[in-house]
């Protein structure tokens, strides 16, 4: 796993054993020698991971930390702060700045590399997720991050599975304080019967219930659909490299040794929490601008440009294998008349109420989408012209005798003209929609609210009147 790294510290000797390490691993490496200048860096090269020093002259590593957190154009960027300091006041200052990770000098080489792609895992998830909701500014759904707001435990939910009463009842009290939700549970049959019903925003498992393997758990949580981006943090012995080692290569995302510090639990929930938000944020964004790029907002049904990328698509492969396939165009009949004479917001009314009616007309396995204006077209795979007919009256049926009530309540009478055509084997989607088009103008032609069709097995052109 390759990635760009930035290494910052005011010691040169330190960097250069560092760097030399993750070279080692194919890292590309990138220096800065204080905090000022890890926080232009990150900014300018946008590295995947930032690997940095308490103690420097000037702005410090938890200082840097907290600036480059609360930056929306660098928070999502991982950070491992490194001190020679085994002290609990300097972890937790780091956790609570933003760090994703603190980790005591001399490094472990093996920690280090198992923590390093663990992190890069979940950057390289969160950076596919940003470039998704890239869009999403142009639709005007983009949510701003914001450190603080996400790091808000307050009507979170977590689970705990451990069997240690004393140690269950200080998490319980801390995060309850809070505001957190918990849950508890000391097996996996307890917790299967649990999230059921629940979606979790935090899974915490110990790894030293007796007669359970905890990281089983937390490979049975991992191969859950609902919960598979959800953060799962193990408690567990801070000596025990091979459980911690072990985890992170599974998909725990962190870890907090036994006996816990409420403290550090504390900063690392929030770290897990906060990460969790920014990234649903990111997900709901992008399924938001997702669903703006390829629905009609007005009609709720697939819009032009999906229609075309999907018909091209089915369109190719019912012709590679032999299938056949069917359009309908329609559009309201004296449309323009309904505006001028009730009002713009009354067509509006016409066109959802049209797009309301079509699916009780059509199967789930047929599209349906606004072409535009007062036009919509209807995909019906494997379905022949005949067929395509039939389900044209039925709507033609559908939306004559049933009156449309306007905003002022008042009733009117809408038809609709319609034209079908059947796909051939050197169709292409324009074509085929031209050919329908073509008879869609002819059944306007003829009077209105018909259906006007092409390639029928006996050659004609029926017309039909509903």
């Amino acid at each position: 796993m390759t990635a760009k790294i930035l290494l910052v510290d005011d010691m040169i000797v330190n960097i250069k054993m560092l760097a030399t390490q993750l070279g080692l691993q194919y890292y590309d490496v990138h220096i800065a020698n204080n905090g000022e200048e890890a926080i232009k860096q990150s900014l300018a090269i946008q590295p995947d991971i930032i690997l940095i020093d308490i103690m420097m002259p000037g702005i410090d590593g938890i200082q840097a930390t907290k600036i480059i957190k609360t930056n929306p154009a660098t928070m999502h960027i991982p950070i491992i702060v490194l001190t020679a300091q085994n002290s609990e006041d300097a972890k937790i200052s780091a956790l609570n700045a933003g760090a994703d990770d603190f980790l005591t000098k001399p490094l472990r080489e093996h920690i280090v590399s198992v923590r390093l792609k663990s992190l890069l895992r979940i950057k390289f998830m969160t950076d596919e997720l940003r470039l998704r909701d890239s869009t999403s500014e142009q639709f005007g759904t983009f949510t701003p991050a914001c450190f603080e707001q996400y790091s808000n435990l307050s009507g979170e939910t977590a689970v705990l599975v451990n069997d240690d009463l004393g140690e269950r009842e200080k998490i319980i009290k801390l995060l309850e304080g809070y505001s957190m939700k918990v849950d508890t549970c000391s097996s996996w049959s307890e917790l299967s019967n649990l999230i059921q019903d629940h979606n979790y925003s935090l899974f915490m498992v110990s790894t030293q219930i007796s007669d359970e393997d905890g990281l089983l758990i937390c490979s049975h949580i991992k191969n859950i659909e609902k919960f598979r981006h959800t953060p799962i943090l193990i408690l567990t012995e801070e000596s025990d490299e091979e459980t911690i080692s072990k985890g992170l290569e599974i998909g725990v995302t962190d870890y907090v040794s036994s006996p816990v510090d409420v403290h550090e639990l504390l900063a690392r929930t929030k770290t897990q929490i906060r990460r969790k938000k920014y990234q649903d944020v990111l997900r709901a964004n992008y399924l938001n601008s997702l669903s703006l790029s390829i629905m009609d907002q007005m009609t709720h049904l697939y819009n032009r440009g999906y229609l075309d990328a999907h018909l091209q698509n089915l369109m190719k492969r019912f012709q590679e294998v032999g299938k056949i396939l069917s359009i309908i165009i329609m559009d309201v009949d004296h449309f323009k008349q309904v505006n001028d004479t009730y009002g713009h917001t009354s067509g509006d009314v016409v066109i959802k109420e049209v797009a309301k009616r079509l699916p009780f007309n059509i199967r789930p396995t047929d599209l349906c989408a606004r072409y535009g204006g007062d036009e919509f077209v209807i995909v019906f795979p494997e379905v022949g012209i005949l067929d395509a007919i039939h389900a044209g009256e039925r709507i033609q049926k559908t939306i004559a005798t049933i009156p449309f009530v306007l905003a002022n309540l008042q009733n009117i009478t809408c038809t609709v003209s319609i034209g079908v055509a059947e796909m051939t084997p050197s169709d292409t989607p324009i074509s085929l929609l031209d050919r329908a088009d073509k008879c869609l103008y002819q059944a306007k032609a003829q009077g209105r609210n018909r259906l006007v069709a092409a390639n029928t097995p006996q050659g004609d052109v029926p017309t039909t009147t509903a």
